[in-house]
């Protein structure tokens, strides 16, 4: 093990599992990239610091500004983890439907946090943190939109799945917010093996992926009710509408079946995985990205029920 003097230095390389309990006998392997391994326990690590860090390297973020963003709780506390590590101040603009759990984590970070009417999901909070990003000593990075989100997934995320696997998956799936990961990682993939099925998932209930009206998911890590210009809507093979309540009942059994401890995005991205599995057969490999832990889902009591003896 080797001393590290950067809290960034954690971030990615994070392991790739097969399940071995979940996954019907005469279906696909299916793996599961953990992005729970990185700091805060989510993907967004790699984005805050894409975006961090290119903004530095072509001079719009230098010593002294304060970083401006506007995004779910959970996505900005990858962002208040990365400025407190390097000396920034964080303005976060985050809607009001954010959990007690997250404003607290995004406060111990010592980020400012401005809570914005949530209905429409994150549109009110990107208009007032671009507003304000324009204004002096202050910069605005773009979540939903800006390329260095999906440049992080193509040159990272996707490259570690190829080389844990000594190749591609015949499937990638994932689900959908910033769009970064669907983008960035099925690039990668298809770069290697134009014939790797991409799946994107969303909530049945705050479908956007097919052009309907984005009415926000009531859960992190899906619709945020926004199309992102992150999002290439061309790549992807497939969109897997997933009943959030299946979602959690996946989350629970990974718990239980294979020892992890996951967000409800995992729970939906695993659960797509399986059904994507039976269809392929045998022999064929499906990668899942579970991109945050769960946390601060047993706060909710997502994980309190009784087992018999």
């Amino acid at each position: 093990m080797e001393v590290t003097k950067y809290t960034s230095s954690l971030i990615g390389e994070t392991p790739l599992v097969q399940l071995q309990r979940s996954v019907p006998y005469k279906a696909a392997q299916v793996f599961v990239k953990l992005e729970t391994a990185n700091p805060t326990g989510s993907i967004y690590d790699r984005v805050a610091l894409n975006l961090i860090e290119v903004a530095e390297n072509d001079g719009r973020l230098t010593s002294g500004q304060k970083v401006v963003i506007a995004t779910t709780a959970e996505v900005a506390a990858s962002f208040a983890l990365l400025t407190a590590s390097k000396g920034y101040d964080l303005v976060a603009f985050i809607p009001d439907t954010a959990s007690q759990y997250d404003l607290t984590v995004l406060r111990a970070y010592g980020a400012k946090v401005n809570l914005v009417a949530g209905g429409n999901g994150v549109a009110n909070a990107i208009t007032q943190a671009r507003d304000l990003g324009q204004t002096s000593g202050h910069v605005f990075l773009d979540v939903y939109n800006d390329e260095a989100n999906a440049a992080v997934h193509e040159h990272t995320t996707g490259l570690e799945i190829i080389e844990a696997l000594g190749g591609t998956p015949d499937a990638f799936v994932t689900t959908v917010a910033t769009g970064g990961t669907m983008t960035g990682v099925g690039r990668a993939l298809r770069k290697q093996n134009k014939k790797v099925q991409l799946f994107a998932v969303e909530d049945k209930d705050a479908k956007f992926l097919g052009g309907e009206v984005a009415y926000p998911s009531k859960e992190t890590g899906f619709n945020a009710g926004i199309l992102p210009l992150n999002l290439d809507t061309t790549l992807y093979d497939s969109i897997i509408d997933l009943d959030l309540a299946k979602a959690a009942e996946m989350t629970r059994l990974l718990a239980i079946n294979e020892g992890l401890i996951v967000g409800i995005a995992g729970g939906a991205s695993v659960a797509a995985a399986i059904a994507v599995a039976q269809t392929l057969g045998r022999n064929q490999k499906v990668v899942a990205v579970v991109p945050d832990d769960g946390r601060r889902y047993i706060a909710q009591g997502l994980f309190d029920f009784k087992q018999e003896l």
